[in-house]
C-alpha cells in the first residue's frame, strides 16, 4: 500500500473520493500502548505507519473533501507522532 501523498498528484475522480469519504470512520484514532489503532481495529501496525483512517483522512483533506484529518493529539499521544 502506497502513503495517502504518493496519490497527491494523481487525478482522482471526484465519485472515488465521495466514496473514500462515506466509508472512511469519522472517528479518530486511538492508540494502545503496543501502537495499534484501538478505534479502528488495526491492532498491529508496525511503528511509524498510521491507521488506514487516518492515511484516508489525510487524502481527503488534501483534495477538500473534509475539512480536517482528525485530532492530531490522537495520533500524538501514544505513537509520538
Amino acid at each position: 500500500m502506497l502513503p495517502y501523498d504518493a496519490y497527491l498528484d494523481e487525478s482522482i475522480p471526484d465519485h472515488v473520493l465521495q466514496l473514500l469519504a462515506d466509508l472512511v470512520d469519522p472517528d479518530d484514532c486511538w492508540f494502545d500502548h503496543r501502537g495499534g489503532c484501538q478505534a479502528h481495529g488495526y491492532l498491529d501496525l508496525e511503528p511509524g505507519v498510521l491507521c488506514p483512517h487516518h492515511e484516508a483522512k489525510q487524502l481527503l483533506v488534501e483534495h477538500k473533501v473534509i475539512e480536517r484529518e482528525c485530532d492530531e493529539s490522537a495520533i500524538n499521544g501514544i505513537r509520538g507522532g
